[in-house]
């Protein structure tokens, strides 16, 4: 099988990437049938403010409720990404923008925004960074449904 890689793109990489990185992890392991090591998972910001430093304490909080770990370090976007990954997902346009001044644009074809697979049809992951536990546990649950979205119309259709 061939190995599908995709990263996860917001600002700071604190908050929503490393929750849809590890969602996305997660939920790929939870699917009968499917070679563990058949999808890789990432995620990075598109600024440098928090490089090395673990997720907030509150996308770690949430993501331990629901039974998800994460042992993630923040890093940056880098202009290699752009060729190693096959998917480059997006949490809102501010972060498309910004990979597309980044990456090549041969790799442009590989940034989308997550929200396209909701299928309640919120394109945009809001930034709970500066809100409260209660928007963080609603950001997981709009990842939740369009990393659902994405792996039944991206991953699991091309096996």
């Amino acid at each position: 099988m061939v190995k599908m890689k995709v990263l996860m793109v917001c600002l700071g990489n604190i908050c929503r990437s490393p929750m849809a990185e590890s969602l996305l992890r997660h939920k790929w392991l939870q699917i009968p049938s499917v070679d563990d090591s058949s999808l890789s998972v990432d995620s990075c910001g598109t600024a440098r403010y928090h490089i090395g430093k673990p997720p907030d304490k509150r996308t770690i909080s949430v993501l331990k409720k629901h039974g998800i770990e994460t042992s993630h370090r923040c890093r940056q976007l880098t202009q290699s990404d752009g060729d190693e990954f096959d998917f480059i997902l997006c949490m809102d346009k501010s972060n498309v923008s910004n990979c597309k001044s980044a990456l090549d644009s041969k790799n442009h074809h590989k940034i989308l925004l997550v929200g396209t697979f909701d299928p309640q049809g919120k394109t945009i992951v809001d930034d709970p960074y500066y809100d409260s536990y209660d928007e963080f546990e609603e950001c997981f649950e709009h990842l939740n449904r369009c990393l659902d979205g994405f792996l039944k119309e991206k991953i699991l259709n091309t096996q």
